[in-house]
């Protein structure tokens, strides 16, 4: 049992001793306030006639009971409703029991048109996205609202129903085993808490923002809010940094690891935190090692991950964004490079759907070439420039180590921002010709000179040279089996 479980399982004990009947209060007496018990949903047929009174109204109030800190995507315990003529607590164990899901429900509420209540629902809005397959749009976020109207920030509901109506709810019962069963009558009486004050509170502020002006402000925010729940690597490092300053090189390499960690988390269904921990992000990003035997020793990191994805740790470090890309390399030692790394050369199909994304798009970042977003414009031949003459000797000296020395010639990898597939890839246009893993020796992509003569975009191929072919313009990139 992890600390956190265990910490839950002592405040459930607690609380159950110091609340076995449930808050202990009747409900605050007001016609916007449902005065009855909630009823909890476990049948198809509840579930539907829940689903039928949600879409019958235009505002709905939303919360969840779910555990977060023992996998990638919390697991829902309890998903809480509140329309003005019903207050529901809906089970999902039962459903995932006869194997079927909430979506239904989650799909009526996130019904374009309808107003959802929530209290600072970050992850219940996560919940609820996943669950609908569809992107709420109406959102309304009682604690933005309330430091909108006067209050400090942030405002738990207790006290944002107690500054409005002097009624005070009993005390949280949140951190506690929401996923045993049966639940406790202290456990159900505080979820439906949750919702049954949110359309008197939604009523009151709206009141109140609309004499200041700041209604639609409320609204806007609490949009943003919902917005603001996707992965967001530079609010990680700001965390990360408050106790640990890093300098800006080793910045670039912690962005690249919280942005694999998530990864990682989220093929494992693991928390990030258990994947790679802050303090190892700080670690690898301030030793920046290049040898896999490395990470099994770095503190913190779970022998399976250390096994299973040394390499892919190391390659983050090696190919963060402002690195310089390996020019001057045939694919007889590309194919070593990328095995040295426990990785491997991709296929000409794994690089085209590398390239062309999900979309299957013409270019890495769309369908219509927008010149110079990429490393794709260098005007002069960097021979013709280095050597100053056009004759054709000039064209044997193409391993000079001078020629990507030159202005406008290679790029460190991102510098061309704009030049990112949907996934992430930076430069697959572009830069450098990249080798791919065709024994008749093939390389694509084009690099800064041209991104044209031999095919447009992702599509650009070159077949005209053996395995053993290297110049100032070969590159390479590595694939692996997720």
């Amino acid at each position: 049992m992890n600390y956190r479980r265990k910490k839950r399982s002592q405040e459930h004990d607690a609380a159950d001793r110091n609340h076995s009947g449930g808050s202990g209060r009747a409900p605050l007496d007001h016609p916007m306030v449902s005065s009855a018990s909630a009823e909890l949903v476990t049948t198809p047929e509840a579930l539907a006639a829940l689903v039928a009174d949600v879409q019958s109204h235009p505002v709905v109030a939303y919360d969840t009971e779910f555990i977060g800190e023992e996998s990638f995507y919390p697991k829902l315990c309890l998903v809480q409703v509140a329309t003005p003529t019903k207050l529901a607590l809906v089970d999902p164990v039962p459903f995932e029991q006869a194997g079927t899901d909430l979506g239904d429900l989650f799909r009526a509420i996130a019904a374009p048109g309808r107003t959802i209540l929530i209290h600072s629902g970050d992850t219940d809005i996560d919940i609820l996205r996943r669950g609908a397959g569809i992107e709420p749009d109406g959102l309304f976020d009682t604690q933005v609202a309330a430091a909108l109207a006067w209050m400090a920030w942030p405002s738990s509901l207790g006290t944002v129903v107690e500054s409005l109506t002097g009624y005070r709810l009993g005390k949280a019962h949140t951190f506690t085993n929401w996923d045993a069963r049966p639940l406790t009558p202290a456990q159900l009486g505080y979820a439906a808490d949750d919702v049954r004050y949110l359309h008197l509170v939604w009523h009151l502020l709206s009141e109140r923002l609309r004499e200041l002006g700041r209604f639609d402000w409320a609204m806007h925010e609490s949009r943003e809010q919902l917005r603001s729940t996707a992965f967001d690597p530079e609010g990680q490092l700001r965390r990360l940094t408050r106790s640990e300053p890093l300098r800006p090189g080793q910045l670039v390499v912690a962005r690249a690891l919280v942005t694999l960690r998530y990864e990682l988390a989220r093929r494992h269904d693991l928390p990030a935190r258990v994947v790679l921990p802050d303090a190892a992000v700080i670690e690898l990003s301030k030793r920046k090692p290049t040898d896999r035997s490395v990470i099994g020793n770095v503190s913190g990191i779970p022998r399976r991950i250390a096994g299973e994805h040394a390499s892919d740790i190391i390659d983050a470090i090696a190919s963060v964004k402002g690195a310089v890309p390996q020019g001057y390399i045939d694919q007889v030692h590309a194919d070593a490079a990328c095995l040295a790394a426990g990785k491997r050369l991709c296929s000409d199909d794994e690089w085209l759907r590398a390239c062309r994304g999900p979309a299957a798009q013409t270019y890495p970042y769309g369908n219509t070439l927008v010149l110079g977003r990429c490393n794709d414009h260098r005007s002069v031949h960097p021979a013709v420039e280095f050597f100053g003459t056009t004759d054709g000797w000039i064209f044997s000296e193409l391993g000079n180590a001078c020629l990507n020395q030159l202005s406008n010639s290679l790029a460190r990898s991102g510098d061309y921002a704009d030049c990112e597939t949907d996934e992430g890839a930076f430069d697959m246009m572009g830069n450098l010709h990249e080798w791919t893993a065709d024994p008749a020796g093939t390389f694509r992509g084009g690099f800064y000179v041209d991104t044209v003569k031999n095919g447009v975009g992702c599509f650009y191929v070159t077949t005209a040279h053996n395995v053993f072919h290297w110049d100032y313009s070969t590159g390479f990139r590595c694939c692996a089996d997720a």
